[in-house]
Protein backbone atom coordinates (compact mmCIF):
# COMPACT_ATOMS: atom_id res chain seq x y z
CA UNK A 1 0.00 0.00 0.00
CA UNK A 2 1.59 3.28 -0.84
CA UNK A 3 0.70 6.24 1.92
CA UNK A 4 1.38 9.65 1.93
CA UNK A 5 4.62 10.98 3.35
CA UNK A 6 2.86 12.21 7.51
CA UNK A 7 -0.45 11.63 8.99
CA UNK A 8 -1.53 14.58 10.12
CA UNK A 9 -3.42 14.12 13.92
CA UNK A 10 -5.72 16.59 15.08
CA UNK A 11 -6.33 18.18 17.81
CA UNK A 12 -9.91 19.04 19.25
CA UNK A 13 -11.28 22.68 17.91
CA UNK A 14 -12.08 23.76 21.22
CA UNK A 15 -8.11 23.59 21.95
CA UNK A 16 -7.70 25.59 19.12
CA UNK A 17 -9.53 28.64 17.84
CA UNK A 18 -7.90 28.85 14.46
CA UNK A 19 -8.46 25.12 14.01
CA UNK A 20 -10.05 25.56 10.08
CA UNK A 21 -7.40 28.52 9.35
CA UNK A 22 -4.74 25.60 10.38
CA UNK A 23 -6.02 22.76 8.35
CA UNK A 24 -5.97 24.47 5.27
CA UNK A 25 -2.74 26.07 5.78
CA UNK A 26 -1.84 22.14 6.88
CA UNK A 27 -3.51 20.91 3.44
CA UNK A 28 -1.78 24.17 1.35
CA UNK A 29 1.52 22.12 2.80
CA UNK A 30 0.69 18.88 1.46
CA UNK A 31 -1.08 16.79 4.23
CA UNK A 32 -2.70 14.33 2.59
CA UNK A 33 -3.90 12.46 4.76
CA UNK A 34 -5.21 13.24 8.12
CA UNK A 35 -7.12 11.81 11.38
CA UNK A 36 -9.95 13.95 12.94
CA UNK A 37 -10.03 13.13 16.54
CA UNK A 38 -13.32 13.83 18.42
CA UNK A 39 -12.61 13.12 21.90
CA UNK A 40 -14.84 14.51 24.41
CA UNK A 41 -16.91 15.68 21.93
CA UNK A 42 -21.04 15.32 21.54
CA UNK A 43 -21.98 13.32 19.11
CA UNK A 44 -23.46 15.88 16.70
CA UNK A 45 -20.93 18.38 17.21
CA UNK A 46 -18.38 15.41 15.61
CA UNK A 47 -21.04 15.19 12.97
CA UNK A 48 -21.20 18.36 12.18
CA UNK A 49 -17.33 19.12 12.54
CA UNK A 50 -16.80 16.07 10.44
CA UNK A 51 -19.10 17.42 7.58
CA UNK A 52 -17.17 20.79 6.89
CA UNK A 53 -13.50 18.82 7.28
CA UNK A 54 -13.91 16.24 4.87
CA UNK A 55 -15.10 18.84 2.57
CA UNK A 56 -12.34 20.87 3.15
CA UNK A 57 -9.70 18.03 3.01
CA UNK A 58 -11.35 16.56 -0.02
CA UNK A 59 -10.84 19.55 -2.10
CA UNK A 60 -7.10 19.11 -2.01
CA UNK A 61 -7.57 15.12 -2.64
CA UNK A 62 -7.00 14.85 1.05
CA UNK A 63 -8.08 11.24 2.80
CA UNK A 64 -9.98 11.72 5.78
CA UNK A 65 -10.51 8.96 8.91
CA UNK A 66 -12.64 9.58 11.71
CA UNK A 67 -12.56 8.51 14.85
CA UNK A 68 -15.29 6.29 17.01
CA UNK A 69 -18.54 4.68 15.32
CA UNK A 70 -17.40 3.13 12.06
CA UNK A 71 -20.50 3.96 10.42
CA UNK A 72 -19.99 7.46 10.56
CA UNK A 73 -17.50 6.96 7.37
CA UNK A 74 -19.89 5.77 5.07
CA UNK A 75 -22.70 7.93 5.63
CA UNK A 76 -20.34 10.81 5.90
CA UNK A 77 -18.38 10.34 3.25
CA UNK A 78 -15.00 10.11 5.00
CA UNK A 79 -12.16 7.53 3.64
CA UNK A 80 -11.88 5.48 6.90
CA UNK A 81 -11.61 4.48 10.75
CA UNK A 82 -8.96 5.00 13.32
CA UNK A 83 -9.05 2.41 15.52
CA UNK A 84 -7.46 4.07 19.63
CA UNK A 85 -5.67 1.06 21.27
CA UNK A 86 -9.23 0.58 23.68
CA UNK A 87 -11.39 -0.12 20.46
CA UNK A 88 -8.36 -2.15 18.59
CA UNK A 89 -8.88 -4.25 21.65
CA UNK A 90 -12.74 -4.28 21.40
CA UNK A 91 -12.80 -5.21 18.14
CA UNK A 92 -13.00 -8.65 16.42
CA UNK A 93 -13.30 -7.89 13.22
CA UNK A 94 -12.74 -5.36 10.36
CA UNK A 95 -15.09 -2.40 11.26
CA UNK A 96 -14.90 -1.44 7.51
CA UNK A 97 -15.34 -2.65 3.83
CA UNK A 98 -11.63 -3.42 2.22
CA UNK A 99 -12.52 -0.28 -0.10
CA UNK A 100 -11.75 2.17 3.10
CA UNK A 101 -8.52 2.51 5.36
CA UNK A 102 -8.78 1.13 8.91
CA UNK A 103 -5.86 2.13 11.02
CA UNK A 104 -4.99 1.32 14.32
CA UNK A 105 -3.33 2.33 17.25
CA UNK A 106 -0.69 0.24 19.96
CA UNK A 107 1.77 0.31 22.33
CA UNK A 108 3.09 -3.06 21.70
CA UNK A 109 3.89 -5.68 19.02
CA UNK A 110 0.88 -7.79 20.28
CA UNK A 111 -1.47 -4.90 19.43
CA UNK A 112 -0.50 -4.53 15.92
CA UNK A 113 -0.45 -7.76 15.39
CA UNK A 114 -4.05 -7.98 16.15
CA UNK A 115 -4.70 -5.04 13.61
CA UNK A 116 -2.59 -6.56 10.56
CA UNK A 117 -4.98 -9.86 11.69
CA UNK A 118 -8.26 -8.13 11.05
CA UNK A 119 -7.48 -6.12 8.36
CA UNK A 120 -5.62 -3.31 9.26
CA UNK A 121 -4.30 -0.84 6.72
CA UNK A 122 -1.42 1.23 8.83
CA UNK A 123 -0.69 1.34 12.25
CA UNK A 124 0.22 3.82 14.73
CA UNK A 125 3.18 2.69 17.09
CA UNK A 126 3.74 4.46 20.44
CA UNK A 127 5.63 6.48 22.05
CA UNK A 128 9.08 5.80 20.96
CA UNK A 129 10.46 8.29 23.46
CA UNK A 130 8.95 9.25 26.85
CA UNK A 131 6.39 11.30 26.81
CA UNK A 132 3.69 13.06 29.33
CA UNK A 133 0.58 11.34 27.44
CA UNK A 134 1.50 8.16 28.36
CA UNK A 135 3.94 8.55 31.82
CA UNK A 136 3.29 5.18 32.70
CA UNK A 137 4.06 3.24 29.47
CA UNK A 138 8.05 2.16 29.08
CA UNK A 139 9.43 3.84 25.96
CA UNK A 140 9.27 1.75 22.87
CA UNK A 141 12.98 3.14 21.43
CA UNK A 142 14.63 3.26 17.55
CA UNK A 143 15.93 -0.21 18.55
CA UNK A 144 12.68 -1.70 19.55
CA UNK A 145 10.50 -0.35 16.74
CA UNK A 146 12.96 -1.73 13.89
CA UNK A 147 12.25 -5.09 15.92
CA UNK A 148 8.69 -4.43 15.77
CA UNK A 149 8.03 -3.11 12.38
CA UNK A 150 10.23 -6.14 11.28
CA UNK A 151 7.71 -8.66 12.36
CA UNK A 152 4.77 -6.54 10.65
CA UNK A 153 3.50 -6.62 7.34
CA UNK A 154 1.62 -3.56 7.61
CA UNK A 155 3.08 0.22 7.27
CA UNK A 156 3.68 1.54 10.33
CA UNK A 157 3.78 5.25 11.49
CA UNK A 158 5.84 6.02 15.06
CA UNK A 159 4.73 8.55 17.36
CA UNK A 160 5.42 9.83 20.66
CA UNK A 161 8.48 11.89 21.90
CA UNK A 162 9.88 12.32 18.19
CA UNK A 163 11.00 15.64 16.58
CA UNK A 164 12.03 16.37 13.93
CA UNK A 165 15.61 16.33 14.70
CA UNK A 166 15.40 12.71 14.87
CA UNK A 167 16.33 11.91 11.89
CA UNK A 168 19.20 9.56 12.63
CA UNK A 169 17.26 7.50 14.79
CA UNK A 170 14.40 6.96 11.69
CA UNK A 171 17.20 6.72 8.93
CA UNK A 172 18.05 3.36 10.65
CA UNK A 173 14.09 2.20 10.64
CA UNK A 174 13.53 2.36 6.70
CA UNK A 175 10.22 1.92 5.33
CA UNK A 176 8.49 3.39 9.15
CA UNK A 177 6.68 6.51 8.93
CA UNK A 178 7.63 9.09 11.90
CA UNK A 179 5.58 11.21 13.77
CA UNK A 180 6.07 14.09 16.25
CA UNK A 181 4.44 16.53 18.04
CA UNK A 182 6.84 19.93 18.06
CA UNK A 183 4.04 22.56 16.73
CA UNK A 184 4.70 21.86 12.63
CA UNK A 185 3.41 20.49 10.13
CA UNK A 186 4.86 19.46 6.91
CA UNK A 187 5.49 20.06 3.32
CA UNK A 188 6.75 16.88 1.35
CA UNK A 189 9.15 16.91 -1.75
CA UNK A 190 9.96 12.95 -3.45
CA UNK A 191 13.79 13.20 -4.03
CA UNK A 192 14.74 13.14 -7.69
CA UNK A 193 17.06 9.84 -7.28
CA UNK A 194 15.57 7.58 -5.40
CA UNK A 195 12.61 6.37 -2.97
CA UNK A 196 14.12 8.14 -0.38
CA UNK A 197 11.47 11.26 0.74
CA UNK A 198 13.14 14.96 1.57
CA UNK A 199 10.98 16.29 4.03
CA UNK A 200 10.53 19.95 4.38
CA UNK A 201 8.93 21.13 7.76
CA UNK A 202 6.73 23.73 7.74
CA UNK A 203 6.25 26.03 10.23
CA UNK A 204 2.50 26.84 10.61
CA UNK A 205 1.76 31.12 12.05
CA UNK A 206 -0.94 29.46 14.40
CA UNK A 207 0.55 26.78 16.11
CA UNK A 208 2.89 26.68 19.15
CA UNK A 209 5.07 24.66 21.20
CA UNK A 210 2.28 23.20 22.85
CA UNK A 211 0.21 22.75 19.60
CA UNK A 212 -1.83 19.01 20.10
CA UNK A 213 -1.26 18.76 16.15
CA UNK A 214 1.14 15.42 15.11
CA UNK A 215 2.81 15.04 11.76
CA UNK A 216 4.08 12.15 10.73
CA UNK A 217 6.33 11.20 7.71
CA UNK A 218 7.88 8.09 5.86
CA UNK A 219 11.59 7.69 4.74
CA UNK A 220 10.81 5.83 2.11
CA UNK A 221 12.63 2.24 1.53
CA UNK A 222 15.62 1.29 -0.53
CA UNK A 223 18.03 4.43 -0.18
CA UNK A 224 21.42 5.06 1.96
CA UNK A 225 21.30 8.59 1.59
CA UNK A 226 20.36 10.98 4.11
CA UNK A 227 17.15 13.00 5.00
CA UNK A 228 17.83 16.52 3.97
CA UNK A 229 15.21 18.89 6.06
CA UNK A 230 15.21 22.46 5.16
CA UNK A 231 12.79 25.41 6.43
CA UNK A 232 10.18 26.75 4.05
CA UNK A 233 7.66 29.88 4.31
CA UNK A 234 4.36 29.56 3.83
Amino acid sequence: MSLPSHYLITPSPNQDPDFFAALDRSLQAGTRLLQLKGKGMEPQAYVTLAERVIALAHDYNCKVLLTGDPALVEQLGADGIHLDSKALKAANERPLPANYLVAVSGHTLDALQKGESIGASFGVLSPIRHTSAHPDIAPIGWGGLADIKARLSIPIYALGGVSAEDEAGGDQCRGTRHSWKQGILEGVEPHPASSLTVVRPVVLSMTHSSSQYSACRSVGVGSSEQLQPAMIPL
